[in-house]
């Protein structure tokens, strides 16, 4: 029997688990993520504005992948050595016959003054940042990125400025 594991928690992970379970419906998967949930990232954009809250983008994932038959292993995975064979986590070390890295993107923060800036693609976290920041705003600290938009739809909801777009945030 094959042991395989899956690193990360999100769509490119989950499709890995869904296809290996599929195509090889006697291997032990073995599920490698620090929590058993699902962030669904598409919706970041609406924490700013209060459209969403964090909850209403998390999904258990252990329902499924009990259904699934799969084992998690609760951990943020710090080294992988002999060959991808070991995946060492802050939690223990996984052998496998076979591993799929499917952590996702990761932000590289090297740029001077880049280490100030938020993004909604890092997760909830830096999305409630932005939010937190809207919130105590008058909009004029917004960079130029989609977070002006953002800005506008808040402050719009909130009874704010209600006229044209402003193409050149600052």
């Amino acid at each position: 029997m094959s042991r395989i594991a899956v690193v990360g928690a999100g769509f490119a992970a989950l499709t890995a688990v869904r296809e290996l379970r599929k195509q090889m419906p006697g291997a032990e998967i073995i599920l490698v993520a620090p929590k058993a949930e699902f962030v669904y990232y598409p919706s970041l954009i609406w924490l700013p504005s209060g459209i969403r809250k964090a909850d209403d983008l998390v999904i258990d994932l252990r329902l499924l992948l009990s259904r699934l038959k799969v084992t998690f292993h609760a951990g943020r995975v710090t080294n992988v050595t002999e060959g991808g064979r070991r995946v060492i986590t802050d939690q223990g070390e996984i052998e496998n016959d076979g591993l799929i890295i499917a952590s996702g993107g990761r932000f590289i923060k090297k740029l001077p003054g880049i280490e100030h800036a938020l993004t909604i693609c890092e997760g909830i976290a830096s999305t409630e940042q932005i939010s937190g920041q809207a919130a105590q705003s008058d909009g004029k600290v917004w960079h130029r990125d989609a977070s002006w938009l953002q800005a506008k739809a808040f402050r719009t909801r909130q009874g704010g400025h209600r006229g044209g777009v402003n193409s050149t945030p600052t």
